[in-house]
Formats: structure tokens, C-alpha cells, sequence
């Protein structure tokens, strides 16, 4: 092979599919646990979860029981909706009942979970102090989930 020859290693793609806020995203404060009845957290924060299950129930019909009860309420965002921004939305709604989310987060294996789905390799996202200070007031540890496309062939 002749020492001159410049073998690319991959396509290159142009600057303009990179950068930016995330594409898309859902933010979830979620409880699990074998000894959770989702009703008695529905109560307690006077808030309906977007989902629940006892332990037992099954999350689609094909699905295996579920081994734990669950409480969650999720919120959907895409672009140019800003993750920080919608976890002050979340923090607006529950913020009248912080300390009841605080009294059974270790219990209930509270956290806010947050999936991250991205359509180029470079984005990014920011979360400010007044949020960072909500889910430590809460007892809440913070779950990113992030979900990239990889394509090598391009």
C-alpha cells in the first residue's frame, strides 16, 4: 500500500446536524418498591400518576407481572422545549407536597428519572441551582437515561 494513500475512516458529516438542545425527552418522578400500593401515594400527594401498577399487574397484556408497585407521573418534551424548564413545571406541581415526598422517597425508592433522546451526537442541556436545590430538598437522586443514534456507516 502506497504511504501516500489516506484511507477515511469514516463519512464526514457537516457541522450543522450538531450541536443544540436536546431532541427530545421524558422527566419522570417515580416511586418502586415490593411493599408500594400506588393508590396510597395517589392520596397522600393528591396528584394522579400518569402510570401505576400493584404488584401483580401486568404493564401490556404479554407482559410479566409486575414484581413491584409503581407511582409515576411523566412529562414529554421535544425541542425547543428545555429540560430545565420542564422540570420547573414538575417542581410547580409538587412543590405543595415536597415533604411528603421526602417522608417516603427512601422507602417508596423515589427519583427522577429522565430520558434522554438524541438524534446527533452533540447535544447538550443545563439544569439550574433552584432545581438541583428542589430534588435535594426532596430527597430525590436524579436517573439520566441517555439515548443516542450511532451510525458508523454514514
Amino acid at each position: 500500500m502506497d504511504d501516500d494513500v489516506v484511507v477515511p475512516m469514516w463519512k464526514y458529516r457537516p457541522h450543522a446536524f450538531v450541536g443544540g438542545p436536546v431532541d427530545r425527552f421524558t422527566i419522570s418522578l417515580i416511586f418502586g418498591s415490593e411493599e408500594l400500593d400506588p393508590a396510597v401515594l395517589t392520596e397522600k400527594f393528591g396528584i394522579s400518576p400518569t402510570e401505576s401498577l400493584c404488584v401483580g399487574e401486568k404493564r401490556r397484556r404479554k407482559s410479566s407481572p409486575s414484581k413491584i408497585g409503581v407511582w409515576e407521573y411523566e412529562i414529554n418534551g421535544v425541542q425547543p422545549i428545555k429540560i430545565n424548564d420542564t422540570l420547573l413545571e414538575l417542581i410547580k406541581l409538587f412543590d405543595p407536597v415536597k415533604e411528603k415526598i421526602r417522608e417516603v422517597a427512601g422507602e417508596y425508592n423515589g427519583s427522577i428519572s429522565i430520558g434522554i433522546f438524541l438524534e446527533a451526537w452533540n447535544r447538550s442541556c443545563g439544569l439550574d441551582s433552584e432545581v438541583l436545590g428542589w430534588l435535594s430538598e426532596a430527597g430525590l437522586p436524579l436517573d439520566l437515561d441517555i439515548y443516542g443514534h450511532l451510525d458508523l456507516d454514514d
